[in-house]
């Protein structure tokens, strides 16, 4: 018998199956009925095989339905290529189309309440020793943890620092590491198998506190706790073996978090390779004194060696400080490439576009292709006069790139935001900037002083210059008599400052050569 139109998807289930090798989310082949409604056929795969049996779940389903008398659809929608590719010319002369499939949501949204009321239900305990992963395993595990506590790497690591990782038995070959616990709170790290990983992970971050919902990459989270916070069955699982523990908030734990932000046990591999990483870091930290004035400009800090696992030698590598970029920094890099090589651009452009691309970034986030005529206004008349230390007849120079970069971003890369703002900027864009350089209501006190040194003939764009000129300025206000008690402060660089990446120390230098 022939139908109509039925929609198929392949549903991740959102637990995990453990004890069969590595961990993973069995997903689900789920065929609906169009007219119906009704769910005419599902099926429970390993996620690695759901697309090789996609067709005879679908041959199954029309012989079998779940509900009604067996027939075969006139045709048959799905949503991704990888499923169309699947099922075409393998599933009879059934016609195959790729489209959305909004009937699978409410079903899909169904199944997986469904099954996260049954998870909460459930009394399962967790398990250090458990599926191929043995005691031996877990106490090698525990004295490398403990001796990662005793060395207090958040002491030594900043807040924002990363570290850079190469192991070789979990086939991480640019993996990044950050330390977490600055704050004398929530000790252990995170643990990422790629630097773009990393990156994703950080601008998520960055996304979510600021509302906006935004997914974040795989990543290993391993920390420490109080025995109350990890649980009576670990506590006494803890106690059974004797593993070491470094402190009465040092009781480990570790877990991979996917991109739903679900939550899995380490397979033996995973975690034969962690404790290896753990132990690196501790080489690192132990035969490296510098590490910490690593991330303020000093010299690079990196160790390798094998090291010894229930599997067997793992050669593992970490070097610190790992600078990263954010994507949205990468995308400038390659838009003020292919701008410099723009007909239309001139060499003197260049600096102002990539001050541009900067500022949007650091105090609007935002880019080129983000912009809005609202945020240009604010970027180009409010922050670069406060923030940009030149005379006020550089305004010109400045809205001509301005200009030249809007119009290279229409025409050369379609950014139609790119082309609003173009249309935004009034005839009178240079007179309104040289007047806003111009007062000094907008000057801060880096740029009052790197403008009045200027004016009074110092080469403020060297570091020789400067340092004269603040000589000058320090013996001026040593001479001058103070009308009320002062409190005197020794200038040093602030933590957060030594904390600062590489990319954000240049972007800096480059910022204080303007002011």
């Amino acid at each position: 018998m022939r139908c109509g139109e039925w929609v198929g998807g392949i549903v991740s289930f959102p637990s995990y199956v453990t004890g069969e090798g590595e961990p993973y989310r069995p997903a689900a082949l789920l065929w609906v009925e169009v007219d119906s409604g009704l769910i005419v056929g599902t099926q429970l795969v390993r996620p690695d095989r759901a697309l090789d049996t996609a067709a005879a779940s679908f041959t199954e389903a029309a012989r079998e339905p779940h509900a009604g008398a067996a027939r075969v659809p006139e045709r048959v929608r799905v949503a991704t290529p990888e499923l169309f590719e699947a099922l075409v010319d393998r599933i009879g002369d059934v016609e195959v189309v790729l489209g959305p499939t909004p009937e699978l949501d409410p079903v899909i949204a169904s199944m997986r309440a469904h099954m996260r009321r049954e998870q909460d239900g459930a009394d399962e305990e967790v398990h250090y020793v458990q599926g191929d992963v043995s005691a031996d395993d877990v106490a090698r595990m525990f004295r490398a943890a403990a001796r990662f506590y005793q060395l207090q790497p958040w002491r030594i690591f900043p807040a924002d620092g990363f570290a850079w990782v190469s192991c070789e038995l979990l086939g991480i070959v640019d993996g990044a590491l950050c330390v977490v616990g600055q704050m004398g709170e929530s000790f252990g790290f995170a643990l990422f198998r790629s630097v773009e990983a990393a990156v994703a992970f950080t601008e998520a971050a960055e996304a979510n506190d600021r509302g906006r919902a935004a997914a974040i990459p795989e990543h290993l989270m391993f920390s420490y706790d109080d025995r109350a916070t990890i649980g009576p069955a670990l506590a006494a699982e803890i106690d059974a073996h004797g593993w070491q523990i470094a402190g009465p908030r040092a009781y480990p734990s570790w877990q991979i978090v996917d991109t739903d932000r679900l939550s899995r046990p380490l397979a033996r591999i995973e975690l034969a390779g962690t404790t290896a990483i753990i132990e690196m870091f501790c080489r690192l930290i132990e035969f490296q004194p510098a590490l910490a004035e690593a991330w303020a400009g000093g010299e690079p800090c990196e160790e390798s060696s094998v090291v010894e696992t229930g599997l067997g030698e793992v050669a593992v590598e970490v070097a610190a400080p790992l600078w990263m970029q954010s994507s949205r920094e990468v995308r400038g890099i390659e838009i003020l490439t292919r701008f410099g090589q723009w007909p239309d651009a001139a060499v003197e452009h260049l600096e102002w576009a990539e001050m541009l691309l900067e500022y949007a970034d650091d105090y609007h986030d935002s880019s080129l292709e983000e912009l809005t005529p609202e945020v240009l206004d604010e970027l180009l008349f409010e922050t670069i006069p406060r923030k940009v230390s030149v005379e006020a007849d550089a305004a010109p120079q400045i809205v001509e790139a301005v200009r030249a970069l809007l119009g290279f971003g229409a025409r050369e890369l379609g950014s139609e935001s790119a082309a609003r703002c173009l249309e935004s900027l009034r005839p009178d864009a240079v007179k309104r900037l040289a007047r806003e350089l111009a007062d000094p209501d907008n000057f801060g006190p880096a740029k009052s002083l790197f403008m009045e040194g200027a004016r009074a003939g110092y080469d403020v764009h060297t570091q020789a210059g400067m340092d004269a000129w603040i000589a000058v300025v320090q013996r001026r206000m040593a001479n001058e008599r103070p009308r009320s008690p002062e409190r005197h402060v020794t200038s040093s660089q602030s933590t957060s400052a030594r904390n600062k990446s590489k990319r954000k120390a240049a972007r800096a230098a480059r910022k204080r050569r303007r002011h």
